[in-house]
C-alpha cells in the first residue's frame, strides 16, 4: 500500500519507504498498549491509526 500510494503521489516519497513501514508498525503497537491499558477503546482503534497513518504520510494533492 504504502510503495504504491508513494507512485501515485498520495504519500510522501521524500523519506525511506523503510522508515514509513517503521512508524506504521509502531503506531499500531502504540494503539494496542494504549487499548490494553484502557486509554484507547479497541472499536476506535483501527480508525485513530489509519487517520494517523494517513496524516502522516501524506503526500503533495
Amino acid at each position: 500500500m504504502l510503495t504504491e500510494g508513494r507512485g501515485t503521489g498520495a504519500f510522501r516519497a521524500d523519506m525511506p519507504l523503510e522508515w514509513q513501514v517503521t512508524a506504521c508498525f509502531s503506531l499500531m503497537h502504540a494503539a494496542a498498549a494504549e487499548v490494553m491499558a484502557g486509554r484507547l477503546d479497541q472499536g476506535e482503534a483501527e480508525r485513530v491509526v489509519v487517520r494517523t497513518i494517513e496524516a502522516a504520510c501524506a503526500g503533495e494533492r
